[in-house]
Parts: C-alpha cells; structure tokens; sequence
C-alpha cells in the first residue's frame, strides 16, 4: 500500500462514539490530515476488514484497506474501541470474548510507537490506578481524602472515626445482565458501618474515601497545555455523586477560572504520567480548600462542549496535529 504524503492519524474508537469522534476527524482533515477512523464494533460484527500478519522485518496491519502498520501513523487517539453485546451469548461468555477481542486489537496499539499517542494505552492503564493517582496528587501539594482500601468494618471505623466515609468501585462500573453499568459513589455513615460492624455483615471490598463537603465541584479537562474548567454546583440531592442527577436541574455546569497555581500542577500532573490528555475531578470545601479526587485518562467532555462552548475537540485534534508533525 502507497504511503501518503498526508500526515496519517489513527482514532481507535467505535461507531457508537462517533459523536464524540467526528468533530475532531473534521478538523483534522481541514488541517490536511489523512485520518482513518477505526471502528472496533464494526471489526468485531465483522462489517470493515482488519487483518493483522506478523513478518520477519515488520508487521503487516490494515483496517478497511488502509495500512495502519505503526510505522505509517504519525499520531493515534485511543478514544475508547469498546467492547460490545454479542447477541446469544452468556454473561460470562461476554466477558471472554471481549477479553479475546481486547488481545487481538492490542498488536496494533503495540506497533504504535508510545510517542506517537496522545495517551498511550498501557500508560492509561498504568495511570487508571487510584492509589498511584492519589500519592501522585499528595506529592505535587494537593489536599487528597484519607483513603483506605478494605473489606473489614472495624479497619474502617478506626480509618473514620469522626466522618462518614463514601465508597467507590475501582473501575466505576460492574457488569449486569451483559451489559456495563455505571456504579456511582455510595455513602457509607457512621451509623450504617457501626451497624454492620455489630451484626456481623460482611462488607464489599473496595475504596472507601472520607467523605468532604462540597461547596462546589471541578470538571478541568486538559490537553497538552490547554486548560478547560468547569464549576459544577448540585443542589442537596446531588452532592455525592453529581453523574447520576447530571441531566436533571439539581445540577449546573459553570465556566469560572480556576486556581492558576494548581493549574499548573494538572498540567505537570499529566507530564509526570506521559500523557497528553485527562479529564480531573476535584472538590472544592466550604473553606476554599481544593481536594484532589481522580484524574480518567480516557475521560468524558462532549457535554462540556454543548453546554458551555469548550472547545475540546479542537484542543485534540490540535494535539494529534502536532504530535503527527513532529514524527
């Protein structure tokens, strides 16, 4: 396959995020990119043809007829090639094709050189780990929540002894019926651990966090330097877990201007990671006081274009652009 003159850039996502992925393809073909936009559920129906052969100098890897061989991409996205509902099949049958279909994808995310992605996917899986977020966050000056990983109630009632505490999955989300649903923070009070602690319940292991009041609530996405953040303010019903209420007016997005100081320490927060992009959650306390939460590396912004204008999308695909011209 001929080797184009355009600068070739590589979007790992799905049909179903098109939404999200279509605007950055747009512009970056008006930058004069060639860009193929590979769509995993699409492989796996099999709609476009994907063929991967391993040779004795290089790799021969094509998606749609495109060669995608990492040699002849300048910049890649991983933008979420997700698993998806294979009609017949058990639940535990999803999981394991979804696992053989993860595998399969993965030589061609490791012909990619790591310089050449805005996040590089074994960095985003590295990243992805809350502890490892966590000292990050304490080490460049950030307040973070005592935070403690258990399944034992007497652990916890000596770990929160004058707070409540809220509990979180790992990865957010846990699998029903075939499908990935979302689990949102939960709050664990005093009085229910004292409760299962005296009737001998059996707690869910998992991360249990002190529970900080809100005063208001950050969004700051970025990319490369750029900074987009956003104040989210919810009403009573909405303040340990703004996600599941998010459509509704309990909860407001805002453009205000964030701290310049810790500002800086988001973008350096990122570096420290080698990765060019992540979405940061954080809490602001009635005192002024900033408390780091998570960073997600992969994370959600379309919503923050639509509602308040951000310019996101432009931001990536900026990004790719100049990552593409430097290789």
């Amino acid at each position: 396959m001929a080797r184009s003159t355009k600068r070739h850039i590589l979007i790992a996502s799905s049909e179903y995020d098109r939404r999200t992925v279509l605007p950055v393809v747009e512009k970056l073909k008006k930058q004069g990119c060639q860009v193929t936009y590979y769509k995993s559920d699409l492989v796996t129906m099999p709609t476009k043809k994907l063929n991967v052969q391993v040779g004795d100098y290089t790799d021969l890897i094509s998606y749609d007829e495109t060669d995608i061989n990492g040699i002849n991409v300048d910049a890649a996205w991983y933008r979420r090639p997700s698993n998806f509902v294979y009609e017949g099949l058990t639940e535990i049958q999803q999981v394991q094709v979804a696992d053989n279909v993860d595998r399969l994808q993965r030589a061609i995310w490791q012909s990619i050189a790591e310089h050449k992605w805005i996040n590089d996917p074994m960095r985003m899986n590295f990243a992805d780990d809350k502890f490892t977020q966590l000292r990050l966050a304490s080490k460049l000056g950030f307040k973070v929540p005592k935070t403690v990983i258990s399944n034992d109630g007497q652990v916890l009632l000596e770990a929160f002894p004058k707070a409540d505490a809220v509990f979180k999955l790992p990865s957010g989300t846990i699998s029903m019926n075939g499908e990935a649903r979302e689990i949102y923070t939960n709050v664990l009070s005093q009085k229910k651990l004292i409760d299962l602690v005296e009737t001998g319940k059996k707690l869910l292991p998992g991360i249990y966090q002190e529970r900080i009041p809100k005063a208001k609530e950050w969004r700051i996405t970025v990319v490369g330097e750029q900074v987009f953040p956003a104040a989210i303010y919810t009403d009573v019903t909405a303040k340990d877990d703004w996600r599941k209420l998010q459509t509704t007016d309990a909860v407001r997005f805002k453009k205000e201007q964030f701290d310049q100081a810790l500002t800086g320490k988001l973008v350096t927060f990122l570096k420290k990671l080698n990765l060019r992009y992540g979405a940061f959650d954080l809490i602001e306390a009635p005192n002024g006081e900033i408390y780091f939460l998570e960073i997600n590396p992969n994370g959600q912004y379309q919503w923050l274009e639509d509602e308040l204008g951000m310019p996101i999308s432009s931001a990536i695909a900026d990004e790719l652009a100049r990552i593409a011209n430097a290789n």
